[in-house]
């Protein structure tokens, strides 16, 4: 998605990046590192600003909605739907669980606290362990793979947050590390058509790509997802 050179300036410019760190045992980025990681962005993105490329990070194939809340309580109709996937969905949970007959059939908000209900965004004032977020979660799941319990991770095929490549990447290691050979190397489908790639590592691994589907998988391939689960994990 960039060019060789430019990946070869971040590297320059940012001290070599560890593509192999699988923790949060990084440094700050300098300005520099910052910029180009900037332009990189952009790029990817095929967007003019890095605000905008941070928009499309969580599905890079889709415009991010141009709706907001004063827009929804002036009754401004912001729909815009894509493939099926409401663009708009994170903007209107705040307006819809905010309508006081909404709140009386969820029996919620009976002392009629004086701040409106928000989500659990960042936004909220929700306070996380930020020493959480880069934790490496490979110890963990050898442990589970150790007690014989089959482990599958599936990855959106557009989702820029989280991409595929990395999450396979951390798989293969996983894998290595428990000395788990690939057995099963082919595409799944659903509903006659391709759903995606399917990865199996020894018995118990399983990794899985969604097509068309973005970082939020359930949200943007709902019938894929049920498949996944109904198929895949049920079973």
């Amino acid at each position: 998605m960039i060019s060789r050179v430019l990946h070869q300036e971040i590297l320059k410019r940012c001290n070599g990046v560890n593509e192999d760190n699988y923790s949060n045992n990084v440094g700050p980025w300098s300005e520099s590192c910052q910029e180009a990681m900037g332009i990189s962005q952009m790029i990817a993105f095929n967007v003019t600003s890095v605000d905008q490329s941070r928009q499309r990070q969580f599905d890079i194939s889709r415009t991010p909605c141009d709706g907001t809340m004063e827009d929804l309580n002036s009754g401004k109709e912001i729909t815009k739907v894509i493939d099926g996937c409401d663009l708009c969905l994170t903007v209107r949970p705040n307006f819809y669980f905010n309508i006081p007959e909404v709140q009386k059939a969820f029996h919620a908000n009976r002392t009629n606290l004086k701040y409106e209900w928000s989500g659990c965004i960042p936004m909220s004032g929700l306070k996380y362990n930020p020493t959480d977020i880069y934790n490496d979660m490979l110890p963990t799941l050898k442990q589970i793979l150790q007690q014989s319990v089959p482990i599958i991770i599936f990855s959106g095929d557009v989702d820029g947050a989280i991409p595929l490549i990395g999450n396979s990447e951390h798989v293969k290691k996983l894998a290595k590390d428990m000395n788990m050979n690939l057995t099963k190397n082919e595409t799944w489908n659903h509903d006659n058509k391709e759903g995606g790639l399917l990865y199996l590592y020894g018995d118990l691994l399983t990794f899985m790509t969604v097509k068309g589907a973005n970082h939020h998988v359930p949200l943007s391939r709902p019938s894929q997802a049920l498949y996944i689960f109904s198929n895949y994990v049920i079973n």
